[in-house]
């Protein structure tokens, strides 16, 4: 039985995982120094940075899934 693959959004490689984990994190420093009063110059632009990350792997996986590249599948040549 030959089945296609689809592309499924929630299987994350490495960088999006990265990425989630430092929005998670991000948000709970967040929310840390909102109810402790304090702020950190240009704290919201980890946002931005873990939002690019996140969409790089999601091209990367996407690029990968539409040429039949395995993840984690490293090409060596030998002489």
């Amino acid at each position: 039985m030959n089945e296609k693959k689809q592309f499924r959004f929630w299987d994350f490689n490495i960088w999006q995982n990265i990425a989630a984990t430092g929005l998670v994190v991000t948000a709970m420093a967040h929310a840390g120094l909102y109810f402790t009063g304090r702020q950190v110059q240009d704290f919201n632009n980890l946002y931005l940075v873990w939002s690019a990350v996140f969409a790089a792997g999601t091209l990367l996986r996407y690029y990968q899934f539409r040429n039949g590249i395995q993840p984690g599948h490293h090409h060596h040549h030998h002489d």
